[in-house]
């Protein structure tokens, strides 16, 4: 228990022990009594700055010349850096190739059929001994050529230049005309040595200078137009039914009807024998030769051969029988004649395009026209352009 005397004088000394305590908290909040030391303040931290992203500035792209500074352009003829190159491929013709646009009335089948290197005039057979020529703008027969004998013209060729026009008959001559005056420029006969001097087919090397005559004895003979002379005389073992250049002139490819092919080089007179076909037709560029099967000896195709190696390239199986074709000039299409019907083919892939169905009778020619638009054929009696 508190004694009562005490706790006045606790009470009585209260107010100076509450100054004391009173300093004493005000110097510890402030710092160590006298002679003390200060308290070390707390550390100070800096916040952290988070960067901020800023985009990058876009550049604008240097305006380009051409040709750049210092680059030289090669020529389209440099050798340097050769590239392949391919003859332009047109896109195959639709169903509706081509539909007749002009029909010409004869008085008998044409054994041929001739464009002129212009395109408008067309030559062709009509009477056994005529060659009539056709324009293509007027739809009229402007020329006729007479002067054969015997039983038939058999053959007709324009020279590159289209002033010449040869036809070749039965009677063993050939007959060169002057077309637009329809004369006779000079005439060569066929020497009576030969197994027979009945002319089938002719055809003028591409400059001009040659002219090949096929006979039914199965010889070839090789004329000098101009000078009237046989240079180079090339012999088959039966008659011989097509002649046909090469582009460059240097071979001659000819079919007879034993189905035999043979390219020649006509300035020796070796030849080089592919195997069985007719009426061999040399591509527009010179590198390959199509030759036709009718199913006599071989199966009916339509084969394409390098004829630099005599090795086929292609064969392509037809249903019918096929026995003479001809390229377009831009080599996109390859038209056939069988016995019943016109096949126009695509030639990169030998399919067949169009069907020009018989008719009233069978073809019996062909032949484009120089800018490939038109195709002529000949069957009963009638001569029909296509287009």
């Amino acid at each position: 228990m508190i004694n009562r005397h005490r706790s006045h004088e606790l009470l009585a000394v209260r107010p100076w022990l509450l100054s004391i305590a009173v300093a004493f908290l005000l110097a510890g909040s402030l710092g160590s009594p006298a002679g003390g030391t200060p308290k070390d303040p707390p550390p100070t931290t800096k916040a952290k700055v988070k960067p901020v992203a800023t985009k990058p500035t876009r550049r604008t792209p240097p305006a380009i010349t051409w040709p750049a500074p210092n680059v030289t352009i090669l020529p389209a003829s440099a050798t340097r850096l050769p590239t392949a190159t391919r003859p332009p491929i047109t896109t195959p013709p639709g169903p509706a190739l081509m539909t007749n646009t002009q029909t010409i009335k004869s008085t008998s089948d044409s054994f041929f059929l001739a464009w002129a290197p212009d395109g408008v005039q067309l030559a062709l057979s009509s009477n056994p001994n005529e060659v009539r020529i056709w324009n293509r703008n007027s739809g009229t027969i402007t020329h006729v050529l007479t002067g054969h004998t015997g039983y038939g013209v058999r053959s007709a060729a324009w020279s590159p230049d289209g002033t010449r026009l040869a036809t070749g008959g039965q009677d063993g001559t050939i007959r060169i005309w002057d077309p637009s005056t329809a004369t006779t420029i000079k005439s060569l006969t066929v020497p009576p040595n030969q197994t027979t001097t009945q002319l089938v087919a002719l055809a003028w090397s591409p400059d001009g200078t040659r002219l090949a005559a096929a006979s039914y004895g199965g010889d070839v003979l090789i004329w000098d137009p101009t000078g009237g002379t046989i240079t180079r005389t090339l012999t088959h073992t039966n008659t011989v039914a097509t002649v046909a250049w090469s582009p460059d002139g240097l071979r001659l490819a000819t079919g007879d009807y034993d189905t035999t092919i043979r390219i020649w080089n006509p300035a020796n007179g070796e030849a080089q024998q592919l195997g069985a076909g007719s009426g061999p037709g040399w591509s527009p560029d010179g590198t390959q030769l199509a030759t036709f099967r009718s199913g006599e000896h071989e199966e009916q195709a339509v084969v394409l051969w390098d004829p630099t190696n005599g090795q086929q390239k292609r064969t392509v199986p037809f249903p019918k029988r096929v026995w003479y074709g001809a390229w377009s000039p831009d080599r996109t299409r390859l038209a056939t004649i069988g016995d019943d019907e016109v096949d126009i083919l695509y030639t990169t892939s030998l399919t067949t395009i169009h069907i020009i169905p018989k008719g009233l009778g069978t073809w019996s020619a062909l032949a484009w026209s120089p800018d490939g638009k038109r195709l002529a054929l000949q069957g009963n009696h009638t001569i029909t352009i296509w287009k």
